[in-house]
C-alpha cells in the first residue's frame, strides 16, 4: 500500500499535537498535587493548632478552679495533696501543681519537682510575664521551661490570686500554678499525629513584653515557606507552621519525562504515518458506523421526546381548556345578565377569575421558557408591605371562595417595612402555593397563611412565610421529585379522579426561590394535609428607593402638564382602547399613534411640557419602539431627553429590557398591561419618582 506525503505529515502533526497534550497533561498535574498539598497542609495547620488553643483554654480553666479553691478558703490552704492530685489526668499532662503566696513556691504536689522556695517574682526571666499578670489579673502561660529532673519540657500557667483586703481592696495573694508536660500536651493536643501524616511542623508563642519562644519544631520548617495558623490562649499567640517532612512538591521527577515523551511521540508519529492511510480507512467506517448509531439514537430521543411534548401539551390544553371555556360561557351569560346587575357582576368576577388563572397558566410557561435559558432575569423594585398583605388576601379569598373553602392570614411582623424585590415573581410563587393549597383541599376545608418579617444584619430582611392547608397531602416518595418538572402523584389514593393539572407549579416554585437566594421546605403526609414553608432574603427600602428625587423634570414640568396627558403608540387596535380606558379611569388623557413614526410627528408638533410620558409598544410596524426611543432622544427641544418613555412587551426576557434601556427607555411595562401596573407607573411621574423597572403581569 501506497504511503503519501500527506498521510507521513497528518501522522506526524497528529502525534505531535499528542505530545504537546501529554507536556500540557504533565504541568497540570503537576500544578493540581502541588495545589492539593498546599490545601491539605493549611488544613492540618488549622485543625492542628485549634486543638492546641482548645487544650490552652482547658487547663486554664483548670488553673481557675485551683484559684477559685484559694481564694474561697481566704488564701488558707488546706488539703492541698488532696486538691491537687485532683487535676492529674490519665494522659499524664499535669505534670506539676504549685501554690507560691507572695510569689514563692511553698505548696508543691507532686512533693519531689525540687522547687520549693523559688520565687517567681525576683527571677528576672519573669519580669515580662509578671508584669502583665499583674496589669491583667488574667492567667498567662509560659514557655517552653525544661522541667525539674533535666529531661522533660513542659509549660507553666501562672494564674495571679487577688484577695481583698480590710480596706475592700483587691491585695495580691500570690500564684496557682499548674505545670504541663510538652510532650504530652502535644499529644493530648493532637498535634504530634502531623509526624504521623508526613508532615514536619514549628509552634512559636509570642505575647506582649515576653521572648518569641519556639514551643515545638520538628526541624526543616521555615516561617516563609509553610502553611501558617495562629490562635490566642492563655494571654499569648500561638502560631503553627506546617510543611510535607519530604518538602513541597516541585513535579521535577514528573517534568523529568516530559521530554522522552515529546521524542517518543515523534518517533510513534514517523510510525503511524506508515499506517494512516488504514487508519483513514477504518476512521472513515467507524465514521459511517457511528453517525448511523447517532442518528438511530436521535430519532429514538425525538420519538420519546415528541411523546413528551405531546403529553405535556395535552395535559396543558386540558388545564387551559376549563378557564377559556368558563369565560367563553360567562361572556354569554353577561350578556344575558345586562339588566340584573347583581347578576352580571357575579359574572364579571367569574371571568375575572378564570382569566387570572388562565394568565398564571401562561406566566408558568414563559418561565419554563425562561429556565430553558439557563437563568430567571429578576426585575427588583420596592415593595410595600401593605400592597403585598392586599394581594394575598386577594388570592386567597377567589381561590378559597370558589371552592368553598375558609382561609386565615397569620401576621406575625411588628415592623411592616417596604422592601427591595421582584414583586412579581415573589407574587407568583405566593400565587402557585395557594392555588396548590385550595386544589388539593376538599371543599369545606382551610387554609392558613403565615408571615414574618425579621430584620437581619445592617439592611437585610428575611421574608419568610408559610402555607398550611387540611388536604389531601403527599406521600414521602413523590416528596422526593415534586420539584422536577411535570411531576404529578397520580397515584395518591386521595387524589380526586377528575384533577388534572400540568405538574410545572412547583419546578417554577422552586426555579424561582433559587434565582431569588430563597428556601423552601414541605412538611405532609398523606390525609393529612400540607405545609409549605418558604424563605427569602431581602433588602430593606429606604426613603430614597421608594421616593426618588432625581426627577427634578417632572417636577419643574408639573405646572406645564396641562390636565395630566400621555402618548401611546400601540398599532394593536384593542390593545389602545383597553389602555385608553385606563387612562381616562386615572384621569389621564391620552393622545393616539398607530406607529412609532406618527408617535414622533405628534410629539415633535406638541408644545413642550404637554406630555407626563410617553408609552411605545415595541413591536409596530413602520417604526418600533426601539427606533421610536432613539429618534425621541434625538429631537432638538428640552424634553426630549428627559420625557419618561415606557416601554410596552410581551417579552420578558433580559435582551429586550437591554436593548430597551440602550435604546432611551425609562420603565418597562409587561404586556398584558392591567390596571395596577400602569397605575404605579402614573404615581411614580405624578410623584416625580423614576424608573425602576416594573413587571406587572402578575401584580393583579
Amino acid at each position: 500500500m501506497r504511503i503519501s506525503g500527506r498521510a507521513i505529515i497528518t501522522g506526524t502533526i497528529t502525534f505531535l499535537i499528542a505530545a504537546a497534550i501529554a507536556a500540557a497533561a504533565c504541568f497540570s498535574a503537576i500544578n493540581t498535587r502541588q495545589k492539593e498539598e498546599k490545601r491539605t497542609a493549611q488544613y492540618l495547620a488549622d485543625m492542628s493548632m485549634e486543638n492546641f488553643a482548645m487544650e490552652i483554654d482547658r487547663y486554664v480553666q483548670e488553673s481557675e478552679l485551683w484559684k477559685a479553691a484559694v481564694v474561697s478558703a481566704g488564701g488558707e490552704v488546706t488539703r492541698f495533696d488532696e486538691i491537687a492530685s485532683s487535676f492529674a489526668d490519665d494522659n499524664e499532662v499535669v505534670y506539676s501543681v504549685q501554690l507560691a503566696p507572695d510569689g514563692i513556691v511553698e505548696w508543691v504536689w507532686p512533693e519531689d519537682t525540687g522547687v520549693d522556695g523559688y520565687n517567681i517574682i525576683a527571677d528576672p526571666a519573669n519580669i515580662a510575664s509578671v508584669r502583665i499578670m499583674l496589669d491583667t489579673k488574667e492567667p498567662y502561660v509560659m514557655g517552653p521551661y525544661t522541667l525539674w529532673g533535666g529531661e522533660k519540657k513542659g509549660l507553666i500557667i501562672r494564674n495571679p490570686v487577688y484577695l481583698e483586703n480590710e480596706a475592700g481592696r483587691d491585695r495580691l495573694w500570690g500564684f496557682a500554678n499548674i505545670v504541663l508536660s510538652l510532650d504530652e500536651f502535644l499529644e493530648s493536643a493532637e498535634v504530634s499525629r502531623l509526624t504521623e501524616e508526613g508532615y514536619s511542623y514549628m509552634i512559636r508563642a509570642t505575647g506582649t513584653g515576653t521572648y518569641d519562644d519556639t514551643i515545638a519544631d520538628t526541624g526543616d520548617v521555615t516561617e516563609d515557606d509553610a502553611a501558617v495558623h495562629a490562635e490566642e490562649a492563655g494571654g499569648r499567640t500561638w502560631t503553627i507552621y506546617v510543611r510535607p517532612s519530604q518538602g513541597w512538591f516541585t513535579g521535577s521527577a514528573l517534568a523529568g519525562i516530559i521530554v522522552p515523551a515529546v521524542l517518543l511521540s515523534v518517533l510513534a508519529g514517523i510510525f503511524a504515518s506508515l499506517c494512516v492511510r488504514l487508519a483513514e480507512l477504518k476512521k472513515q467506517s467507524e465514521t459511517l458506523q457511528t453517525e448511523a448509531a447517532a442518528t438511530a439514537a436521535e430519532l429514538e430521543e425525538e420519538k420519546l421526546s415528541g411523546r413528551f411534548r405531546m403529553d405535556f401539551i395535552r395535559r396543558l390544553s386540558e388545564e387551559m381548556k376549563s378557564p377559556a371555556g368558563a369565560i367563553n360561557n360567562l361572556v354569554i351569560f353577561s350578556r344575558e345578565d345586562a339588566d340584573d346587575r347583581e347578576m352580571l357582576i357575579a359574572d364579571l368576577d367569574k371571568i375575572d377569575t378564570s382569566n387570572r388563572y388562565l394568565t398564571s397558566l401562561i406566566q408558568n410557561i414563559s418561565d419554563i421558557n425562561e429556565l430553558g435559558g439557563g437563568s430567571i432575569d429578576l426585575v427588583l423594585q420596592p415593595y410595600q408591605y401593605e400592597d403585598h398583605r392586599r394581594y394575598v388576601e386577594m388570592i386567597l379569598k377567589e381561590n378559597c371562595n370558589a371552592r368553598n373553602q375558609s382561609y386565615e392570614i397569620v401576621e406575625r411582623e411588628e415592623e411592616k417595612p417596604a422592601v427591595i424585590c421582584d414583586r412579581a415573581r415573589i407574587n407568583e410563587v405566593i400565587l402557585n402555593l395557594v392555588r396548590n393549597a385550595s386544589a388539593y383541599t376538599e371543599s369545606g376545608g382551610r387554609i392558613i397563611y403565615r408571615s414574618d418579617l425579621r430584620p437581619g444584619d445592617d439592611d437585610t430582611i428575611l421574608y419568610t412565610f408559610s402555607v398550611e392547608d387540611n388536604g389531601i397531602g403527599m406521600s414521602k416518595d413523590f416528596q422526593k421529585h415534586m420539584f422536577e418538572e411535570f411531576t404529578r402523584e397520580t397515584d395518591n389514593p386521595l387524589r380526586p379522579d377528575e384533577m388534572t393539572g400540568t405538574g410545572i407549579g412547583l419546578y417554577v416554585v422552586k426555579a424561582l426561590l433559587d434565582a431569588m437566594g430563597g428556601r423552601i421546605q414541605v412538611e405532609s403526609s398523606p390525609g393529612e394535609g400540607t405545609k409549605v414553608f418558604v424563605s427569602i432574603p431581602l433588602k430593606r427600602a429606604d426613603e430614597t428607593d421608594i421616593h426618588m428625587t432625581s426627577a427634578a423634570y417632572l417636577r419643574s414640568q408639573e405646572s406645564q402638564v396641562k390636565d395630566c396627558r400621555v402618548l401611546l403608540a400601540e398599532d394593536n387596535e384593542i390593545n389602545r382602547q383597553i389602555s385608553v380606558r385606563i387612562f381616562e379611569g386615572l384621569g389621564i388623557a391620552a393622545d393616539e399613534a398607530v406607529n412609532g413614526e406618527e408617535a414622533v410627528m405628534r410629539l415633535r408638533e406638541a408644545p413642550e411640557g404637554t406630555y407626563l410620558a410617553v408609552f411605545l409598544d415595541l413591536s409596530m410596524p413602520v417604526m418600533d419602539g426601539y427606533e421610536t426611543a432613539r429618534a425621541i432622544r434625538l429631537l432638538q427641544r428640552m424634553d426630549a431627553r428627559k420625557i419618561p418613555l415606557i416601554a410596552l412587551t410581551s417579552d420578558e426576557s433580559s435582551a429586550a429590557r437591554t436593548k430597551a434601556k440602550e435604546a432611551g427607555m425609562t420603565y418597562f411595562l409587561n404586556k398584558p398591561v392591567n390596571i395596577l401596573s400602569v397605575t404605579e407607573i402614573i404615581e411614580s411621574l405624578r410623584s416625580g419618582c423614576t424608573g425602576f423597572l416594573l413587571k406587572g403581569q402578575q401584580d393583579t
